[in-house]
């Protein structure tokens, strides 16, 4: 068995980290299935341990290969796939191309198991080397092996004289001791491409949950979510309208521009869980936010008081006060106060701003004959 406020802005749009990166990229995988099972080809280059990693956080575990048919398939599967025999060639594995598959005999020398979710369990398939190596190796229980060889010369042979060659290659062309569609054990540091292989029906495509707006201005919202998935639909529209607009993401944060200024607007995300059509999951339920508008802010002159630089990093310097007695507050865009300070008590009216966060904030500035409320951008 397989191991189972108030505001006058200048639109700005910067970017977010994602929070919820993904371990692989929906445009990089090439799915299939046979015997009951489903398989993923991911063509991006990983080493073994974070490829392992990756299957599992995507509902599987490295490729098991249980007989003939099956590693017929795989490698009629790859080509489908469209990844050259020589996409990457490995030193320790005689110069040919590999993607990695589940086995592994790094817990224990020379006992090689069916761990493709790197937990230090699973079915001892072989024991020992063959005849390039130390020789002596045998197949447990009968299971199936596909190691290369070549003129009496057989895998495994442990053979790189830096590190141990401690994973399971499946080859895409030839090496001295084997060809195409055979196995190696090479060096799992390697990066290469790798076969998740899913138990019975995948995992359901989750529709995105948690949607939230943030950094609104008059004119722009970024909106985020919170899915497994790698990319994704977004649609959006004004409360009131029939028809949305509807844009693709590959992040799950998106900025939306050339809004129109005290409007509410409603947004849906869905998910696209992989390359065919069908494979998405429902709409998310309605999100909304509203646009502010710019009542209320008296704008600089240019003979009154300036902040630069803007946008800015570090600091802001604010000139033009003239009142040594003024206070300064920041905000940010929901009014939450987040620094308040004295004229008196900074350099040259400097104000250090390194540890915000990057987005649109407000300066609130109470004189003895004036208030004025003006806008930066953190960087």
């Amino acid at each position: 068995m397989k191991k189972k406020l108030f505001i006058f802005v200048v639109t700005a749009i910067f970017p977010i980290a994602n929070i919820f990166a993904q371990c692989a990229q929906t445009a990089n995988i090439y799915s299939f299935s046979y015997g009951g099972h489903n398989y993923e080809i991911v063509k991006e280059l990983k080493n073994w341990t974070d490829a392992a990693a990756c299957a599992v956080e995507r509902g599987g575990y490295l490729v098991r290969i249980d007989n003939a048919a099956e590693n017929a398939q795989i490698m009629t599967s790859i080509t489908a796939a469209g990844i050259s025999a020589s996409y990457h060639p490995v030193t320790d594995g005689g110069g040919a191309s590999y993607i990695w598959t589940g086995g592994s005999d790094k817990n224990n020398e020379g006992t090689w198991l069916w761990d493709g979710d790197n937990n230090n369990v699973g079915t001892n398939f072989y024991t020992g080397q063959g005849t390039a190596g130390s020789g002596g190796g045998v197949a447990v229980g009968g299971a199936y092996v596909n190691w290369g060889c070549s003129s009496g010369m057989c895998e495994p042979d442990n053979y790189f004289y830096l590190h141990d060659q401690d994973a399971l290659g499946f080859a895409l062309n030839s090496w001295p001791y084997g060809s195409a569609s055979q196995w190696n054990d090479i060096d799992n540091t390697n990066t290469l491409y790798f076969i998740i292989e899913n138990d019975g029906t995948p995992p359901p495509c989750t529709t995105p949950s948690s949607l939230s707006a943030f950094n609104i201005s008059n004119t722009t919202a970024k909106i985020r979510w919170t899915s497994t998935a790698a990319n994704f639909s977004v649609r959006y529209k004004t409360s009131v309208a029939s028809n949305w607009t509807t844009v693709a993401s590959s992040n799950d944060t998106l900025a939306l521009t050339a809004l129109t200024a005290n409007t509410t607007y409603n947004f849906q995300v869905k998910a696209i869980c992989s390359s065919a059509p069908s494979d998405t999951s429902s709409w998310s339920a309605v999100a909304n936010f509203t646009t502010l508008n710019n009542i209320g802010v008296q704008e600089k002159k240019s003979n009154e008081i300036t902040i630069f630089p803007n946008p800015a990093d570090n600091y802001i310097q604010i000139e033009g006060i003239g009142d040594l007695k003024a206070t300064i507050k920041i905000l940010n865009l929901d009014g939450k106060m987040l620094k308040e300070v004295d004229l008196s008590e900074i350099p040259e009216g400097r104000i250090n701003i390194k540890n915000l966060p990057e987005g649109i904030y407000f300066v609130k500035i109470n004189s003895k004959n004036h208030q004025y409320t003006l806008r930066f951008v953190k960087k």
